[in-house]
């Protein structure tokens, strides 16, 4: 789904791409952190069952709504956009990010980037996200790229919309 193969944000050579073979280690290193992996609500097998532990990493890397957000080699990120079942024209938005990356901005510049991306190349008109009501960074990353809170009744979980029609209205 995602036809994006590199975005340079900013000076500092960070750059959002599809996550390829060669990033499975690079992968493994990341999502080796059971507190990341906890926060990040990504249900994969346990660290102690190290095979099934790198299969489900390979199918992560196979996958292609799933960007890598890079400094040089080092991943420090993830973003996946996933298609809506039966609404072509929305798709989830789902991300993680390293905890020694938090705090500078990165993500949100990310997000940001991959809206306009995605107004400009795609059909699509919404971009949802979900955040729990105690995942503070993630509750700022969408306000700041200017989600909407669209439900925030179901359990803890709050729902967020971004319409894509205001930056394709600016271009």
């Amino acid at each position: 789904m995602i036809d994006l193969r590199l975005c340079r944000l900013g000076s500092n050579g960070w750059c959002l791409r599809p996550l390829q073979n060669s990033d499975l280690s690079a992968l493994r290193n990341l999502l080796a952190d059971e507190q990341l992996l906890r926060q990040s609500g990504l249900l994969l097998p346990s660290l102690a069952n190290p095979v099934a532990f790198s299969w489900a990493l390979s199918r992560l890397v196979q996958r292609d709504d799933l960007l890598g957000l890079f400094t040089g080699e080092h991943l420090a990120g993830l973003i996946s956009l996933t298609s809506g079942a039966g609404t072509p024209q929305r798709a989830e938005l789902g991300y993680l990010l390293e905890i020694p990356a938090r705090g500078r901005g990165l993500m949100t510049r990310a997000v940001g980037h991959l809206l306009r991306w995605l107004a400009r190349q795609t059909d699509l008109t919404v971009v949802e996200a979900h955040t729990m009501r105690d995942n503070l960074p993630s509750i700022r990353v969408l306000k700041r790229c200017h989600f909407s809170i669209m439900d925030n009744d179901i359990s803890q979980e709050i729902i967020w919309e971004y319409n894509l029609e205001r930056i394709k209205e600016e271009l």
